[in-house]
Parts: C-alpha cells; structure tokens; sequence
C-alpha cells in the first residue's frame, strides 16, 4: 500500500479551520512562501503560512533554523494580533513539542560538563 496523500490537492488552514477549537500538526517541511512568509507543511497534507507574529513564536520556541522545526508539533488555534494598529482575529500558534535549548541560548540538563 502506498500513502496516497501525495495526490491530494494540500490546502493552507485559515480560521475557520479552528473556530471549533485547536488542532494539532507535526511539522515535515519548511518552504519559502509567497510574500516571504515561510509555509509549513504538516504531516495530515495541510499547510499553513506563518505571519510575523507566529515566525517569533517558532523562533523563540524552536531556534531560528527552520531545520530544527521538522518534526515538532504545534497546536494551531484562534486567537489575535496586532496588525497595521488594530487588533484582527488570526490563527495563532503555540508549541505542544517541548522548546529545545537552542531557542534559549542555554544548555539543558542533558549537557555535557565540559571539563
């Protein structure tokens, strides 16, 4: 049997797509997107085009090599941000995998000693 997703049609998730509440994706691919937003891929088919708001959130969470993004989970839900000084219902995101210590610039506790 073969996985027969690669023949669907992806479609990018809006605000609809979480108005009934969270969804949850692990990440398989980072690609440049038009308007130089990066666009994830999820593992379920969909994509998803990260604003500014929710490019800080990856980064901060997960470092800023997109490499570092592959695999992890994120619950995407409906919530708000700032945009040309209002405030604009949106998708947002929120971590579910753990943050590595490359997003916080400290070792964790798994770290070498390094004497």
């Amino acid at each position: 049997m073969a996985n027969m997703r690669k023949y669907a049609s992806s479609r990018f998730l809006k605000l609809d797509d979480v108005s009934d509440g969270p969804l949850q994706e692990t990440i398989i691919e980072v690609t440049d997107g038009k308007w130089d937003k990066p666009v994830l891929k999820f593992e379920s088919g969909a994509q998803f085009s990260l604003n500014k708001v929710n490019t800080g959130d990856m980064i901060a969470a997960y470092g800023d090599e997109s490499d570092g993004w592959i695999g992890v989970t994120i619950e995407l839900f409906a919530g708000e941000v700032k945009y040309g000084g209002d405030t604009t219902d949106a998708v947002r995101i929120r971590p579910v995998t753990p943050s590595t210590s490359k997003s916080s610039g400290r070792g964790g506790l798994d770290d070498e000693i390094p004497y």
